[in-house]
């Protein structure tokens, strides 16, 4: 049983039609070496597709100072209506030209995007795992094509909004908008600042080109590095459920199973969003163990509940799942390292919230690593959680 899935925007559904246009690939289950030669390839293909949207927001910041020299220089081209309107309305001359040029610029990176992300998916296909794989992939790597965020709804009983702040939300997503508008605004200030006021319409233009490709560069490998995040997924999951289940006869009982089905709940919760691991690792769970949506849960109090009543061994090995959980998705934030504090504490277990931190950053920072690197990262941080030595043991 996995979790049904919302409707997509029309939008979505149109570019993920136009993704599955040019995906002829299978989806089998496969687990073969992931070496120095694919990470050498998959950031060759990031840079290749970061250099392109740059130059993407250089041509458009471009179109608008060109506009701006037609403006500058109007009585040379003669005396026609066109010229008259633009004599007349030179900054509306300016917005359309600027506006074109942006849909353009828009359609195109779209489009890199959701080309460049089915490249790196064909070439990181060396792990698929037939629990996780359904139609959500598709429509998760299209979303981060089309920068829409992830799902906000509750699946299977778990609501990861429950604890959000809508307010702090908006404000993030609103800081995040402005980031391109406010720069292009301060760099048109120096310019007639240190021009004067008087400085030609289409030098102030020129001004701004650098910083449209700066920001379209940065965003685009910012995007990039989520998608790296969803693409390693099902290699991250595979070594958690190694560790977490180490053999392969191993079934938890169904406390264990609860557990560990509450605990990913509650995670979800502190991050605020369904991640498309966390969906993946749901789906996991369901398909590995036959968990049921009533199993599920996203309350601490039921998890606390829970997890008193396993074996200390039991608990140890389910708080250091609750390690690579944290980190499935590249972020670590202050509410998962309260949890995982909180956590600690009642089961009497010593662990390091800096480990956890610089793992996740160094997974979200260096995204693209071999299947050994990942192995001997993913199970140093799995065993840096012990439970505390009492005074007699020492």
């Amino acid at each position: 049983m996995k979790p049904e899935l919302e409707e997509p925007p029309l939008l979505l559904r149109y570019f993920r039609k136009y993704y599955k246009s040019i995906d002829d690939g299978l989806i089998e289950d496969t687990v073969e070496p992931f070496t120095d030669y694919d990470v050498r390839e998959l950031r060759r293909l990031e840079h290749g597709a970061i250099i392109r949207a740059g130059l993407a927001g250089a041509l458009s910041g471009l179109a608008a100072a060109m506009g701006a020299l037609v403006v500058d220089h109007i009585d040379a081209l003669g005396e026609t209506s066109v010229t008259r309107f633009i004599q007349n309305y030179p900054e509306v001359f300016i917005t359309i030209i600027a506006i074109l040029a942006t849909i353009v610029e828009v359609s195109y990176l779209y489009v890199l995007g959701v080309r460049t992300i089915h490249e790196l998916s064909e070439k990181t296909e060396k792990t698929r795992l037939a629990a996780i794989q359904d139609q959500s992939w598709e429509f998760d790597l299209t979303r981060l094509a089309l920068e829409i965020p992830f799902s906000t709804n509750p699946v299977f009983g778990i609501d990861p909004m429950r604890e959000a702040s809508p307010l702090k939300t908006l404000m993030i997503s609103l800081a995040y908008k402005a980031k391109i508008s406010i720069s292009s605004f301060v760099a048109k200030a120096l310019v007639k600042r240190v021009l004067g006021r008087s400085a030609a319409r289409s030098i102030i233009e020129l001004a701004t080109v650098p910083i449209f490709a700066v920001w379209n560069a940065l965003i685009f490998a910012w995007v990039l590095r989520k998608v790296r995040m969803v693409l390693i997924g099902p290699r991250l999951i595979r070594e958690l459920a190694l560790l977490a289940f180490p053999n392969s006869d191993y079934t938890p009982d169904d406390g264990y199973q609860a557990s560990m089905a509450t605990a990913l709940g509650v995670l979800i919760v502190q991050k605020g969003e369904l991640h498309p691991n966390a969906a993946r690792l749901l789906d996991y769970l369901v398909q590995s163990f036959g968990l049921k949506a009533g199993q599920f849960s996203d309350k601490r109090e039921v998890l606390y509940e829970q997890i008193s009543r396993l074996d200390p061994q039991d608990q140890l090995r389910l708080f250091r799942s609750c390690l690579l959980v944290a980190v499935l998705d590249g972020n670590y934030k202050k509410r998962e390292e309260n949890l995982l504090a909180d956590i600690a504490t009642r089961l009497n277990l010593e662990w390091s919230t800096a480990e956890v931190k610089r793992y996740a950053n160094s997974l979200k920072k260096s995204g693209w690593i071999t299947d050994e690197s990942l192995r001997k990262q993913m199970t140093g941080l799995f065993h840096s959680a012990h439970i505390k030595e009492t005074d007699t043991a020492k």
